[in-house]
């Protein structure tokens, strides 16, 4: 019996999963599995801003009128939603009251309807912990009553093009 030569992968349109494959196929590095972690830290974060612009544009659905939706830092370091302001500042929503409605198909592709609060919170959590950055607020649209100029107000731009 002989034996076929085995067909090599083919190239990956993601770089980091043609590193993580270069890496099983070298298991005798001394790093390799580092590697596979560094490659797949890289997938996770691509994965993860992807997902950060879709939860914008549902978050833009949501409130079409806001500019941004301003975080609010827990004790433990995490992100939850605080409000959405327009660019000058006013507050449109609060986000410790209902949240208005979802149209249905954007509530089926997000599985659990995410119009419950707890879920948007989850979300930022898990892109949070997928390594996205959140920008300040811009102080045009702070509320200089409530918050401070110059400290560091994470919020997420609803302004920016899709």
């Amino acid at each position: 019996m002989t034996r076929q030569p085995t067909p090599a992968a083919r190239p990956s349109a993601v770089p980091a999963v043609d590193q993580i494959r270069i890496t099983e196929a070298d298991e005798r590095s001394p790093a390799a599995s580092y590697s596979r972690v560094l490659a797949l830290q890289k997938l996770l974060l691509g994965e993860a801003e992807a997902a950060a612009k879709e939860f914008t544009a549902l978050l833009r659905v949501l409130f079409p009128q806001a500019g941004y939706v301003v975080l609010q830092v827990r004790g433990n370091g995490t992100f939850m939603l605080d409000r959405a302001v327009t660019v000058d500042g006013t507050t449109v929503h609060e986000f410790n009251g209902p949240l208005p409605a979802l149209p249905e198909d954007l509530a089926r592709a997000w599985g659990k309807r995410p119009c419950h609060p707890l879920n948007l919170d989850h979300i930022v959590g898990d892109l949070q912990a997928a390594g996205v950055i959140f920008g300040s607020l811009p102080e045009a649209a702070r509320d200089l009553d409530v918050d401070d100029r110059y400290e560091y107000l994470p919020s997420i731009d609803l302004t920016a093009a899709a």
